[in-house]
């Protein structure tokens, strides 16, 4: 499939080769692994309780509480409110960023100049000036850097882009995602809840996943185009967006984000692509692909079951590999930097309206 030409010669001169600090010498002994923030962290520590030859070493989070609860429940020798205390033990290799989203790049780049490997949460930063300094750090560290886009590792949106890679339904004209979730119950938990106080713009961190799946499904994109507005009234950013994309290679695609949706299913993930001889579709919801190919009348889809699987220990299992073998992430710093560039230009599109270019060489 296509992709950036600058991510692909990269990703070929760099796969397979050990890292100067990572790789070769990990072999043979078990790593240590730390957790910073107890939300979607309690998926990681679960996952690396799950991975043969990784031992959890610490758990940060500032709330104290919930520390003394993590440490008996996941066996930690260690906890701290201070995450730099935690990462500046000796016994940790890995750091799981798990934080809120505007703490990602600091801790990271913090990891990263101790010593570490390092898996952090979407989105990797919350503005351009942060990205360009992360994807610093991880190029001067020689360390295992990955992107926690764990949407890659849901089996059915994997074997969907398998599907496409194979040249199953031909060249791809129109790929399409969309992220709908019903948040109203989230007006509840008041003024003071840390999404409000300190708001991101929720494409930012909703969406990311969708543009990261359509990136991988048909390469590079160049333009955007997206209107947003605000219908969850609690939360002071736009919460709905639509996203017209267009890819260096000819594609076409949308990302639709609907956040204040009032519906029985409260979280759907959709992602679909139409190539000139057929259709793909999964959803987060269903362990299959459906595909249909050259529809006659009668023609029933084809539906392809799938192994299902936890996608955050796919994803971690596949960052321990990589620490343990030197080989490249399959989201690596440089893929999920490009990402976050569609994902800004998303954002000052709706904001100031018309087309905006996909900035940033990253």
């Amino acid at each position: 499939m296509p992709r950036s030409r600058r991510s692909t010669r990269r990703r070929a001169s760099l796969a397979g080769q050990p890292f100067s600090n990572g790789g070769i010498a990990m072999i043979g002994r078990d790593l240590g692994a730390l957790v910073i923030g107890l939300g979607i962290g309690r998926a990681h520590l679960r996952a690396y309780q799950a991975i043969e030859g990784v031992r959890i070493a610490a758990i940060s989070d500032v709330n104290a509480a919930a520390l003394a609860k993590a440490k008996d429940e996941f066996g930690s020798p260690f906890v701290s409110t201070d995450f730099r205390e935690a990462i500046d033990r000796p016994d940790v290799d890995l750091v799981s960023i798990c934080t809120p989203d505007r703490f990602h790049a600091e801790q990271a780049i913090y990891a990263l100049q101790h010593g570490k490997h390092v898996i952090c949460e979407k989105p990797i930063a919350t503005t351009a000036a942060e990205v360009a300094q992360l994807v610093q750090a991880v190029d001067s560290s020689g360390l295992t850097f990955a992107a926690g886009h764990n949407y890659r590792f849901i089996p059915q949106f994997r074997a969907l882009h398998d599907a496409v890679t194979a040249g199953d339904i031909g060249r791809p004209f129109l790929v399409d995602s969309a992220y709908i979730q019903d948040l109203w119950d989230m007006r509840s938990l008041g003024p003071d809840y840390w999404r409000f106080k300190d708001p991101q713009d929720l494409f930012i961190g909703g969406a990311v996943h969708n543009v990261d799946l359509l990136q991988w499904l048909a390469g590079e994109i160049t333009e955007v185009h997206a209107y947003a507005n605000n219908v969850l009234d609690f939360w002071p950013v736009e919460n709905n967006y639509t996203t017209n994309l267009k890819f260096r290679s000819g594609c076409i695609g949308h990302v639709l984000l609907e956040l204040g949706a009032r519906r029985k299913t409260k979280f759907d993930v959709q992602l679909r692509a139409f190539g000139i001889e057929g259709s793909l579709e999964a959803n987060n919801r269903q362990a299959q692909v459906v595909r249909e190919i050259g529809a006659a009348p009668g023609d029933l889809p084809e539906v392809m079951p799938v192994a299902a699987a936890n996608s955050h220990e796919l994803e971690l299992r596949h960052f321990v590999d990589c620490v343990r073998s030197g080989q490249h992430p399959l989201v690596d710093v440089h893929e999920a930097a490009r990402v976050m560039s569609v994902c800004f230009a998303a954002v000052k599109s709706a904001r100031q309206g018309g087309v905006a270019t996909v900035e940033g060489a990253f």
